[in-house]
């Protein structure tokens, strides 16, 4: 599942999550950190789901926990918009960078226009030619950013002849548009690992708080519907369960159970002895209740 971010209004509620939360998030100490080994996405679904139907628990939980109430609920509920918001743009920080062909295309000849304007203005004497000796005109995009650099700046200084010349202040001031793009697209591609790293490093430490949240509600669920039996219904497992592959039997193992039942019948076991039924009590909860102070 593909998380992404729009401008709907759904995912306004998951960016101003994530900016409420983001403190919090960071604060998530290293030897806590949990492998983001789930569809975030589906978790988050998950989630939704366990809360809606644990709210109808609330009374029983606050009964049976006096530290719960239902705020840990809308607290959960938030970091797991937190979450999807740290995932996406974890996706987003690991997506190639966009080309820059078409920047290329347009200040590759604004380049060779410019330094051929400068340089007929420095043979007439009317510029410092020295500055033009700092391009390095060759390919590469770093290349093509520092030398546009030193051509904008020199007409930039230099205005007033710019009427001597086929460029314009518009065309000037265009040139230096495309070229702060060029400037920003070419960080991106430097800080490219450390901006994933970075982002990758959110989305864990979120996750990590997120687990950490359900899986305390889920325990004190578990305690609550132990004798029912029904704890997954109110609070399931984020993981997904792995159907089980039946072992087809092996040749001749009918016949094998065949002969098996014969000899029992031929030869009954002795029943065991009836044992009383021990009906057990739910475990304490590890750590005892996480809402409780202890």
């Amino acid at each position: 599942m593909t998380t992404t971010i729009d401008t709907d209004h759904s995912n306004i509620i998951y960016r101003d999550a994530y900016g409420t939360e983001k403190a919090r998030i960071e604060a998530v100490l290293a030897e806590r950190l949990l492998a983001v080994n789930v569809d975030v996405g589906n978790a988050v679904t998950v989630v939704r789901g366990a809360v809606d139907k644990m709210r109808g628990l609330a009374s029983k939980l606050e009964t049976a926990h006096p530290g719960f109430d239902e705020a840990h609920f809308t607290d959960l509920v938030q970091i797991a918009f937190a979450l999807v918001w740290a995932n996406g743009l974890s996706l987003i920080a690991e997506q190639p960078p966009p080309p820059l062909d078409a920047l290329v295309a347009l200040l590759m000849p604004a380049r060779a226009t410019l330094a051929t304007d400068a340089a007929m203005l420095a043979k007439h004497g009317l510029i410092d030619g020295s500055q033009l000796d700092k391009l390095h005109n060759g390919p590469g995009y770093q290349n093509l950013h520092d030398d546009m650099v030193v051509l904008i700046s020199l007409f930039r200084g230099h205005e007033d002849l710019l009427a001597k010349t086929p460029t314009t202040l518009d065309d000037l001031a265009g040139f230096e548009s495309k070229l702060g793009e060029l400037g920003a697209a070419l960080v991106v591609r430097l800080r490219r690992p450390e901006l994933i790293e970075a982002a990758a490093l959110m989305r864990q430490k979120a996750f990590t708080l997120f687990v950490e949240l359900y899986d305390e509600l889920r325990r004190i669920v578990s305690f609550l519907r132990w004798h029912e039996g029904d704890a997954d219904e109110f609070a399931p497992s984020i993981h997904e369960k792995k159907a089980t592959r039946k072992t087809p039997p092996e040749k001749g193992a009918a016949d094998k159970a065949s002969g098996a039942a014969s000899a029992e019948t031929a030869a009954p076991a002795t029943a065991p002895a009836p044992v009383a039924e021990d009906k057990a009590a739910p475990p304490a909860m590890r750590g005892g209740s996480p809402f409780t102070a202890g």
